[in-house]
């Protein structure tokens, strides 16, 4: 079987309301066939993610979670994975840009090459929302696009300020 991967991003002050909604939307990807999940680590869309993800592999243990991590580093595997977390994600294509561009760089990287997305984005400002932006023009060009399901704005509500 073709391992499906969902990547999630979504604002970094997400509230904890929306935490059904990002379960569901995990709940819906698994019986959809995803069996890979990569969530980043630098907010609570990420935490929210997490947990959501570590709960659904309690019902469906074959699920793997990793976490993103836009930096390469040689030690990077030598940090410990937090409980429920089966490993890390590099995203190719940040090794030759500036660092604070690396979060940026290895977004887009997952969103050219996955097949769902879970975006929660609250609020039309900040990265998310550039990222999300990204994701409708991606969709728009792609002849395969991901699926994308969304928690907040939609794509249809995306739109270029």
């Amino acid at each position: 079987m073709i391992p499906r991967i969902c990547f999630m991003f979504g604002t970094r002050n997400a509230q904890e309301k929306e935490y059904q909604k990002i379960y569901d939307a995990v709940e819906t990807c698994i019986a959809e066939g995803v069996n890979d999940f990569v969530v980043g680590r630098y907010g609570n869309f990420d935490s929210m993610a997490l947990r959501a993800v570590i709960q659904a592999k309690r019902l469906h243990p074959h699920v793997r979670l990793e976490i993103l991590t836009p930096y390469y580093s040689p030690n990077a595997c030598d940090n410990p994975l937090p409980p429920g977390v089966n490993g890390w994600a590099f995203a190719g294509g940040t090794e030759e840009v500036p660092p604070r561009f690396a979060i940026v760089q290895a977004n887009r990287h997952m969103v050219k090459n996955v097949e769902y997305i879970i975006a929660g984005v609250y609020h039309r400002m900040g990265n998310s929302y550039k990222l999300l932006r990204h994701v409708r023009a991606f969709c728009a060009r792609s002849e395969y696009p991901p699926r994308v399901l969304c928690t907040g704005i939609t794509l249809d509500e995306c739109v270029k300020n």
